[in-house]
């Protein structure tokens, strides 16, 4: 059986990929911020392949005390869908570089924290894909900088890793 580990599931793509995957039989472990949302895809799922964990994944021990609950609970992913992210309009009262560093820290550098420790921790053979926005092609004022700049570094980096 297929193990997949998604972050961002509490609405959205995150959210549809959860119930299209554990339609098809995977177990999926789930990562979100807000629990109320996840208690509730939880119960609209009624499913036992599907975990979950509350968390913040730009909190500095996420990573490593996530590897402890999937060895805990024999859980290895296989694959790993990054699709976490926040977009706050860093632009709509002048520049605001706080919440341009917060998109970053999500958006782009959570995500290399994450491959980072999932190839450490689980040195087989991983499928990783990180979801994107075509604002990583063209940014726009209503999104500000933030939002474009970590999915286009995003794009990027995984373009980098594909070929490494």
């Amino acid at each position: 059986m297929k193990n997949v580990l998604i972050t961002g599931v509490s609405s959205g793509i995150g959210k549809a990929l959860t119930k299209l995957l554990i339609a098809e039989g995977f177990r999926v472990w789930g990562i979100a911020r807000r629990n109320e949302l996840l208690l509730s895809l939880k119960k609209e799922l009624h499913s036992d392949k599907f975990f979950y964990t509350v968390a913040d994944v730009k909190n500095k021990d996420f990573w490593e005390n996530l590897i402890k609950e999937f060895n805990k609970k024999n859980f290895i992913p296989r694959e790993v869908i990054f699709n976490a992210a926040v977009n706050e309009n860093d632009l709509a009262d002048g520049i605001n570089l706080d919440k341009t560093q917060e998109m970053m820290e999500v958006n782009f550098f959570s995500i290399l924290k994450g491959v980072e420790s999932m190839i450490k921790n689980y040195p087989k053979k991983l499928h990783f894909i990180a979801v994107s926005s075509t604002s990583a092609f063209k940014g726009n004022h209503k999104e500000g900088i933030g939002y474009a700049a970590s999915k286009g570094a995003l794009s990027i980096a995984f373009e980098s890793l594909f070929q490494k």
